[in-house]
């Protein structure tokens, strides 16, 4: 019931659609929320001397840039942020075109235009907080060597 023949697959209504977006989302949403308070969380080992980072200034020369486990944590969140970018993106394209275009009751629309506004709200702080990563990577002159390592594990190239 609610599923239509086509080509030999089922094509699901927009109301099954949305019933099965609507968890997507919301995991997504949580996913960048959590990477988010991690990468706060990495921000403040850059930013506290009294964090487990201490030292870190003193630590980070230009003649000795060994590699700090804060760094190690920022280039693996950025590659983190990087790796979910895509799979938002296409989440939040078709709870859209589900939302303009889809025939859905108003209370289901309601939830999917909320559920997609977290998502993409989450969305635009993570690229914020990536960006603050890089950043702090540059000036503690650890972005190069994180880039190396980000290449040596496998990665065809590091998102930042």
């Amino acid at each position: 019931m609610g599923q239509r023949e086509m080509n030999g697959t089922a094509e699901l209504s927009a109301t099954e659609n949305a019933e099965r977006l609507l968890p997507l989302l919301k995991e997504y949403a949580a996913k960048l929320a959590a990477l988010s308070e991690r990468a706060v969380e990495t921000l403040e080992k850059f930013l506290s001397p009294d964090s487990n980072s201490r030292g870190l200034v003193q630590y980070v020369t230009p003649d000795r840039n060994a590699v700090t486990p804060a760094a190690l944590e920022a280039g693996r969140l950025i590659c983190l942020h990087d790796m979910l970018e895509t799979p938002v993106t296409d989440l939040s394209r078709e709870a859209s075109g589900l939302i303009e275009h889809g025939a859905l009751e108003a209370h289901l629309r309601a939830e999917l235009k909320f559920r997609l506004d977290e998502l993409e709200e989450h969305g635009r702080y993570s690229v914020l907080i990536a960006t603050e990563l890089a950043s702090y990577l540059t000036a503690q002159k650890q972005a190069d060597r994180i880039r190396k390592l980000i290449k040596e594990s496998g990665r065809y190239k590091s998102p930042f």
